[in-house]
């Protein structure tokens, strides 16, 4: 999810460009989407659309939204209109620049294009088109700064990369040696955490799931307290909090924020039961780490109440497996008896 949320603003410096209008609209929608107002995003965004139909950000921005739904409620059921959305995005600033090679901006927008349409088809499973998108994405954001260093909302996609490229690459031992870049890229998503305007947020948030990833976990808790503080009920700042309590050992607070969570995503008329089987697998085994072995139990029972479909089944089979190893332990100390 942190991935995502990256990617939903990774373009916002390009809210600069414009009247003021356009530039309130964006920070409106941003917001919206951070806030999981969805309808409300989409039809900010639409609106930027409408207004200027040749231009990339409204579409871009949108394709975000979409993006951002669906991976908040686990589902592709609008995969298809946010592929057509995203590739009008690209079309449009591959466009400006053939009027203007210069156009920072533009670039900016098709860097950002093919880095989302790159973490899409890494999810797919498609790695050479993730690979090679990817890389053709950062080359373009790469040149932005190369124009102004300043733009520090640039920071964070490409820290992003530098971050979570060093960490894959070290597994892979057939692979050229490449440099280790972590704290490199570390650096960077914390500078536009700090001076970002339009990505501070999502900086914010990246960052913590990077910090979780380095083992710097007490450092990813203040950041991710900074998020709580502007957006105490997002959905992308509740899983970092939940996650990080977690591997604090604060099982207690690791609960408050599971629960939080439940009780949001049980409130959504759209729930395929995804993200309610993670949060009380999650809270079972915090019960479990407290030894609260009955409560633990109970807890799994309704994971097994569920009915879902055959599709998001699969996708949780790795915490169905955990879930009845878990059950296991219970039984193996008399918790139900």
């Amino acid at each position: 999810m942190n991935l995502l949320f990256l990617l939903l603003v990774l373009s916002g410096t390009n809210c600069i460009v414009g009247a003021s209008q356009p530039d309130s609209l964006i920070l409106y929608g941003i917001d919206q989407s951070i806030r999981q107002n969805y309808a409300s995003a989409e039809s900010t965004f639409t609106r930027l659309i409408n207004e200027s139909p040749e231009h990339p950000r409204g579409y871009f921005f949108l394709a975000a939204t979409l993006q951002s739904k669906s991976m908040d409620f686990e589902t592709d059921i609008w995969e298809d209109e946010f592929i057509l959305t995203l590739d009008k995005a690209e079309n449009r600033a591959r466009k400006l620049l053939r009027i203007n090679d210069e156009d920072e901006w533009a670039r900016f927008y098709l860097g950002s294009a093919l880095s989302y349409r790159a973490f899409y088809d890494g999810k797919k499973n498609r790695f050479v088109s993730a690979i090679k998108r990817g890389l053709a994405g950062i080359s373009e954001l790469n040149k932005v700064i190369a124009i102004d260093s300043t733009m520090y909302d640039a920071y964070l996609g490409i820290g992003s990369y530098k971050y979570w490229r060093s960490k894959f690459t070290r597994y892979l031992d057939w692979l050229p040696l490449i440099k280790d870049e972590r704290e490199l890229g570390i650096k960077m998503v914390k500078l536009a955490a700090e001076k970002g305007t339009y990505t501070k947020y999502a900086a914010i948030n990246a960052l913590v799931w990077i910090l979780i990833d380095h083992g710097d976990v007490s450092e990813a808790l203040k950041w991710v307290l900074k998020g709580l503080s502007k957006y105490p009920q997002s959905r992308f700042f509740l899983w970092g909090a939940a996650k990080t309590y977690f591997n604090l050992q604060q099982y207690d607070n690791a609960i408050k924020y599971y629960q939080n969570i439940l009780g949001t995503v049980q409130q959504e008329k759209l729930n395929n039961h995804y993200n309610e089987i993670i949060c009380y697998y999650k809270i079972a085994e915090c019960h479990f780490k407290l030894q609260q072995h009955d409560q633990a139990a109970l807890t799994l029972e309704k994971i097994r109440s569920f009915e879902i479909e055959s599709k998001i089944r699969d996708r949780l089979k790795d915490i169905y497996s955990k879930s009845e190893e878990l059950q296991k332990k219970l039984d193996a100390l008399g918790s139900n008896k």
